[in-house]
C-alpha cells in the first residue's frame, strides 16, 4: 500500500467518525426520552429550576470572562443570587422538601457576598475580602442552627429517631476522646 492510499484511508476514517456525531446524539436523546416516557417521569417536573439557574449563569458569565476593572463585574452579585436560588430550588425539588425555605433563605445573603467578593477579585485591598468570609461563615452557621431547630423540633423530620442519634453522637464523642497529656518532670 502506498502512502497516498494510507492517507486517504485515514482521512475517510476521520470523516466517517465526524459524521456519526449527530446520529449518536439523536439516538441517545431518543432512547432517553423513550425511557422517561416508559417510566412515567416528566422532564419538566425535574428541570423547571433551570428557569432560575440559566439567568443566573447568564448574569455571572460576563463577570467570569472579563478582566480587571470592567463595568460588568458587578453582575456577579445578582448572578450568584440567582444561582443560589436555582440550586436551592433544584435540591428542594429533588427531595420534595420545600419547607426548607424556613432556614435556607439565610444562604442567599452569603451567595450575594460571595458574588461581591468575586466581582472585586482584582482588588485585593477591598474591604469585602476581609468582611466577606466572616459574613459567609455567619450565614452558614445561622443556616445550620435554624436547620437543626426546624428539622428536629418543628418539622420533626427524624421523628423519634433524633434522640437516639444524640445518644449515639455522645457515645461516639466519649469513645474517641483524647486523654490530656500531662508532662510530669521528676526532680532528682
Amino acid at each position: 500500500m502506498s502512502e497516498e492510499m494510507l492517507y486517504k484511508a485515514e482521512v475517510n476514517r476521520q470523516i466517517a467518525i465526524q459524521n456519526t456525531g449527530w446520529p449518536k446524539i439523536l439516538i441517545g436523546t431518543g432512547l432517553t426520552l423513550l425511557a422517561l416516557n416508559l417510566l412515567n417521569i416528566s422532564v419538566m417536573s425535574l428541570a423547571w429550576p433551570l428557569w432560575v439557574l440559566l439567568p443566573g449563569l447568564a448574569l455571572a458569565y460576563p463577570a467570569y470572562h472579563l478582566r480587571r476593572h470592567s463595568r460588568l463585574n458587578y453582575l456577579a452579585v445578582p448572578g450568584a443570587f440567582f444561582l443560589a436560588v436555582g440550586g436551592l430550588l433544584t435540591v428542594m425539588n429533588l427531595f420534595n422538601h420545600f419547607e426548607a425555605w424556613a432556614y435556607a433563605w439565610t444562604l442567599l445573603p452569603a451567595a450575594m457576598m460571595a458574588g461581591a467578593m468575586y466581582a472585586k477579585r482584582y482588588q485585593p485591598g477591598s474591604r469585602v475580602h476581609s468582611t466577606g468570609p466572616r459574613f459567609i461563615r455567619g450565614s452558614l452557621i445561622t443556616c445550620g442552627v435554624l436547620a437543626a431547630i426546624f428539622e428536629l423540633l418543628v418539622f420533626q423530620t427524624l421523628g423519634p429517631w433524633w434522640p437516639l442519634l444524640l445518644v449515639a453522637a455522645g457515645y461516639y464523642m466519649l469513645k474517641n476522646r483524647r486523654e490530656p497529656e500531662v508532662d510530669v518532670k521528676i526532680h532528682e
